[in-house]
């Protein structure tokens, strides 16, 4: 969720009629998002006439907010319940938040589980595309680079700037590598080279989550090369 919480924002068109959208770390245009995150602070203003949601998904915070004529759509959750999320990208103040199209609770844990695995899986691919255009930054003039990132990738110029200019995707792998332990673990750890296997992430990138997750006390070895939740 980090990647559109704190995205650029690009106000969108009446004219042409596109949306309002952010442009994520990816370079991909966002402008409705799906979410999967537990609730973790709600208000509702004194007059009745806006109400919101803090959601969480372990990677980052965003708010759905709603105003008069819609608050149904969040009055039956509330804090600590896990819910899935699907609206509008908007922003007001700086903030980039959801317009809900509709807020529901989720009664299956495991809906979270799968949903950062397919984050999870969805994300290697588009590091790639961004390694792929870093590198080839460096190789070519700005002209030819754009002209690359179109052709091959259909980005446009303002998605290639975000790739570009940012100093890369920063991103907490350790939510989705202890969902993963959980999922693969068959009563005596998982073993490393499993988690590689089915995470197709750098193993930098698994191992540093792994370290981390150590550190914090969340996993640990049960015997050389195996790994379980706590």
């Amino acid at each position: 969720m980090s990647d559109v919480a704190s995205a650029r924002f690009f106000q969108g068109d009446r004219d042409s009629m596109r949306p309002g959208y952010v442009i994520n770390i990816f370079g991909e245009s966002v402008s409705r998002a799906k979410v999967v995150a537990s609730v973790v602070e709600k208000f509702l203003s004194e007059d009745g006439r806006f109400a919101s949601a803090t959601l969480d998904d372990g990677t980052g915070a965003i708010r759905a907010r709603v105003f008069a004529g819609e608050l149904k759509i969040i009055e039956d959750v509330g804090v600590g319940d896990l819910v899935l999320l699907v609206g509008r990208m908007k922003n007001y103040n700086g903030e980039n938040y959801v317009a809900p199209d509709f807020l529901r609770k989720l009664d299956d844990p495991n809906h979270e589980t799968l949903f950062r695995l397919e984050v999870l899986s969805n994300i290697s691919e588009k590091k790639k595309i961004v390694d792929d255009l870093r590198k080839a930054r460096d190789q070519t003039s700005e002209e030819e680079l754009k002209s690359y990132a179109l052709e091959k990738y259909g980005l446009d110029a303002d998605s290639l700037q975000e790739i570009v200019q940012s100093e890369g995707p920063r991103i907490d792998y350790k939510p989705m590598i202890l969902d993963m332990i959980g999922m693969l673990d068959d009563g005596k750890g998982v073993e490393i080279g499993k988690l590689l296997e089915e995470s197709k992430l750098d193993e930098s990138m698994v191992e540093s989550a792994i370290n981390g997750l150590l550190a914090s006390g969340d996993i640990y070895e049960p015997t050389a090369g195996r790994l379980k939740k706590v």
